[in-house]
């Protein structure tokens, strides 16, 4: 019987069923990729989620995650969710003042941080909190506890029946706590549910067409645009890549090669840039030809001919 989506964790058995494949979602960390299968991605979300039971987290308990976009982020995003948990994202920019304020008024008690870098802005900040906040990284920091500890912990827990937790989870029930990112005031929280991210992604899956196979992401999932985005690319069956940085950007698009990505003007701006210095670093005619396609590009419009009909 297919899958009834009405929450978002429900797209794993989704994709177990209609989409299972070797790369489901992979990130480029340090010049290395790093690729999930579906099983696999799957597998390590009920390892984690058992392991927070183990923690102590419940439904409706907080827990953050202050990280650039890689796997681990879906990873934590979708073992939080299927406890009935909020899931918090942290943007990596910022301020520590910030950080206090949300870490007080979402009552958050679990962070996972992806770095030493952010891990040394968010450890005195939960430090000052009188409550107790565990932090998880998910590189390996020395004196720093490992999310892998929790997965590893949750593999060997299996009297912890996950569908019990999946079943006390509605769609109306709150999935997430966004908060602004504090640039023009102390930040903003808003509350969405299950079915508001859900009848996002069904709704947008029009703008997909069939055959995108592979979707680059790059945006920050921090914001909930890109978030919502990668929760569509995996209800259409779009394996997600996580492109390294802005900077290797372009360089990522080469090696992936994907039919889809979500951008903003800048980006791509940065893109044609790129484009151009090759351009003008090129002589002879080898240059005249570069620069007569540009200028023809820049004049063309689609459907103005036989070949586009």
């Amino acid at each position: 019987m297919a899958v009834t989506i009405s929450r978002v964790f429900d797209l794993l058995p989704h994709s177990l069923e209609k989409f299972s494949k070797d790369e489901f979602v992979s990130g480029k960390i340090a010049g290395k990729w790093k690729h999930f299968s579906t099983t696999e991605f799957c597998s390590q979300v009920d390892a984690l989620s058992r392991g927070l039971v183990d923690i102590g987290v419940v439904k409706e308990s907080r827990v953050a995650v202050m990280s650039h976009n890689r796997p681990e982020w879906n990873i934590a995003d979708f073992a939080i969710m299927q406890l009935g948990a909020y899931q918090i994202p942290l943007y990596p920019t910022l301020a520590e003042h910030d950080i206090q304020f949300i870490l007080e008024n979402a009552e958050i008690t679990v962070v996972f941080v992806s770095d030493e870098l952010l891990y040394k802005k968010l450890k005195p900040v939960c430090d000052l909190s009188e409550r107790e906040i565990q932090i998880y990284t998910f590189d390996k920091i020395a004196g720093a506890a490992h999310w892998e500890m929790l997965t590893t912990k949750g593999k060997t827990l299996h009297q912890i029946n996950l569908d019990s937790y999946r079943e006390n989870v509605s769609s109306e029930d709150i999935l997430t706590l966004i908060y602004t990112s504090g640039t023009t005031g102390t930040p903003k929280g808003v509350m969405l549910t299950h079915d508001n991210l859900v009848k996002n992604f069904q709704n947008s899956a029009v703008l997909l067409p069939k055959g995108i196979e592979k979707g680059l992401s790059f945006l920050p999932l921090s914001h909930i645009f890109e978030r919502m985005v990668v929760y569509l690319y995996l209800y259409c069956g779009t394996s997600v890549y996580y492109a390294e940085s802005m900077e290797t950007i372009v360089a990522d698009i080469q090696y992936i090669k994907p039919n889809a990505f979500s951008t903003v003007p800048r980006l791509l701006e940065k893109v044609y840039e790129k484009i151009m210095e090759k351009g003008k670093a090129l002589s002879g005619a080898k240059k005249g030809l570069f620069f007569w396609s540009v200028a023809l590009a820049e004049v063309y419009e689609f459907g103005s001919d036989w070949w586009y009909k």
